[in-house]
């Protein structure tokens, strides 16, 4: 049943084929029987791109994450894999915040789209993910949101977080804004995105040793953004 690579510590056996770890790259690779046919091939092919999707999965980010820096600090897996859209969606800034602002949040809205980031990232991460977006506490998970992804040439099914309540009356923190903003400058949305984000009423932060603060202004920095409130309208 298969045959060892003599450079592989070890094997696991999917189907017909042989998962391999090379102890120098530490890519996985495959490895078919002699007696593989274009048929196991096929079959197995289809379980192996399921099993690597199972140990990842897609995230759609619109607000702040969309700047890389500032969701590589949070899960260090994340890969940008394309823009996508959520059609019939529009962008408000008014899910309650602990620290009285206002953060973003997807509303249904027809005709309407909102351009964001596609990432893919390890399931090991995904509670960490669930902690940093504030999961159970004002925002909910969607693991089943469709998003437009033009990088894939279809739509896909990603995870992403959705408030649940709303506050009109809210608005964000000046640099809450401007991390938004820079995520979109940074992948080049379109162009009255960006100036819907630039006419969005803000408030200033007055708590400059706000930890959220610090670590969105470092990340914003980490992009060239020496000064962040160069980015908004106002």
């Amino acid at each position: 049943m298969g045959f060892l690579a003599w450079c592989c510590p070890f094997i696991i056996p999917i189907g017909v084929c042989w998962l391999s770890v090379s102890p120098d790259s530490g890519k996985l690779n495959r490895k078919w029987p002699c007696h593989s046919t274009s048929g196991y091939q096929e079959a197995t092919d289809g379980l192996f791109s399921k099993t690597m999707r199972q140990m990842s999965f897609h995230y759609f980010a619109y607000g702040s994450n969309m700047l890389p820096q500032r969701l590589l600090d949070r899960c260090s897996s994340a890969k940008l894999i394309g823009i996508g859209f959520a059609a019939n969606f529009d962008l408000e800034f008014s899910k309650p915040s602990t620290d009285g602002s206002g953060k973003a949040t997807l509303v249904p809205a027809i005709g309407s789209n909102v351009p964001g980031a596609l990432f893919e990232i390890d399931v090991s991460e995904r509670d960490a993910l669930d902690r940093h977006e504030g999961l159970g506490l004002g925002y909910r998970r969607n693991d089943r949101f469709v998003v437009n992804a033009p990088t894939l040439g279809s739509d896909v099914e990603t995870s992403t977080y959705l408030a649940t309540a709303r506050d009109a009356r809210l608005a964000p923190f000046d640099w809450y804004l401007a991390i938004v903003i820079a995520g979109a400058l940074h992948h080049e949305v379109r162009e009255g995105h960006i100036v819907a984000l630039r006419s969005t009423r803000f408030v200033r932060d007055t708590k400059a040793d706000r930890k959220t603060r610090i670590a969105a202004i470092q990340a914003m920095r980490d992009h060239g953004v020496d000064d962040f409130r160069e980015l908004l309208g106002a």
